[in-house]
């Protein structure tokens, strides 16, 4: 799993995250909602923390790359890129 972590970031402000697989830039997330047919991808956000993890069930050999935490603020977006290797 790779997560978008108030640590990490800076989370003051922000207004929408995203998880975009950069293989093919697919929108894979955005806020609470998934835009991929692969119900293996979901993010897992509970209400009130600032913790955004997308959650890849079953992973496979394919799943392998780069998956970007995409943070829209008012006017700006700040991005955290995560390495995700499967085996």
């Amino acid at each position: 799993m790779a997560a978008c972590q108030k640590g990490s970031i800076e989370f003051q402000g922000w207004r929408e995250i995203s998880w975009v697989r950069r293989r093919d830039w697919h929108i894979l997330t955005s806020g609470m909602f998934t835009y991929t047919n692969d119900e293996r991808f979901q993010v897992l956000h509970a209400e009130g923390s600032d913790d955004w993890t997308l959650q890849i069930k079953y992973v496979q050999k394919r799943d392998n790359g780069t998956y970007e935490c995409q943070i829209k603020y008012k006017q700006k977006r700040n991005n955290g890129t995560y390495e995700c290797q499967m085996s």
